[in-house]
């Protein structure tokens, strides 16, 4: 029974890491292809690249979180990092939820409701592969 778990746990951490290095290589691609056309790396002055700056720290975590999980669909077996990591992915769609609240946008229609179900659910699904994760012998 342990070892159907921990399958069923490292199946859904390597659908996570899949789906997040799959979304934000590419981001992080593009936004460094932005920087270097307008030889923007040290220019902090200007709000685009400003932005551009902020998108690579977060897609760079959050990738950072998807190679913590490929680590736990490897080694299999869960670790504080996992635990945080997926602490740390909660924070996007939290903030999300907040924003929306505060400047009354978030009126709760089926694309919104759609557009939040889809942010929580990785990770929920790599907090889930998280706990999933057992040892057995």
């Amino acid at each position: 029974m342990k070892l159907f778990i921990n399958v069923i746990g490292r199946l859904l951490l390597l659908a996570c890491a899949g789906l997040i290095l799959g979304f934000g290589i590419p981001l992080i691609i593009t936004t460094v292809q932005n920087l270097n056309a307008g030889n923007g790396w040290w220019n902090f002055g200007d709000p685009t690249f400003r932005d551009y700056h902020i998108v690579l720290l977060i897609q760079a975590g959050s990738c950072l979180c998807g190679v913590f999980a490929l680590f736990g669909v490897i080694f299999g077996h869960r670790s504080a990092g996992l635990v945080m990591a997926a602490l740390i992915l909660l924070i996007s769609p939290i903030y999300t939820i907040v924003t929306g609240v505060q400047a009354g946008t978030l009126t709760g229609t089926w694309e919104q409701i759609w557009t939040l179900v889809r942010q929580f659910a990785v990770p929920f699904m790599y907090f889930g592969g998280t706990l999933l994760l057992v040892r057995y012998k």
